[in-house]
């Protein structure tokens, strides 16, 4: 398995300050912390382009108003290209491959509250 450390991270546009001015621009690790995700699962939303970052030098940094936008489109239920995906993947699945699944997250998300 690779170790997050080791990856590069994805190539982002590099992007004029925005209007949350006074925040502090956050690692992937505390972005993560905010959305209840992993680091990696993080680094694939700003390599899909579904979240953007900021890059300067050799540093990679989240935006809070970015991250703000993104947690108001998914409250939103606005799907972003991954969840399109995602949905379509799950339209493909027999009844039983669905309520296996379906399980399968029940199960882990037991784990995680308990």
């Amino acid at each position: 398995m690779t170790r997050l450390d080791t990856l590069k991270p994805p190539v982002v546009s590099s992007a004029e300050p925005s209007s949350g001015e006074g925040k502090a621009l956050l690692t992937y690790r505390r972005a993560a912390r905010r959305l209840g995700v992993s680091e990696r699962t993080l680094w694939g939303l700003v390599k899909r382009g579904q979240l953007p970052a900021v890059k300067f030098g050799g540093v990679v940094r989240i935006d809070p108003v970015d991250l703000d936008r993104f947690i108001e489109k998914a409250k939103a239920g606005q799907q972003t290209p991954g969840a399109k995906a995602l949905a379509a993947a799950l339209a493909k699945l027999s009844p039983a491959q669905r309520e296996k699944l379906e399980k399968r997250i029940a199960d882990n998300q037991q784990l995680k509250s308990g």
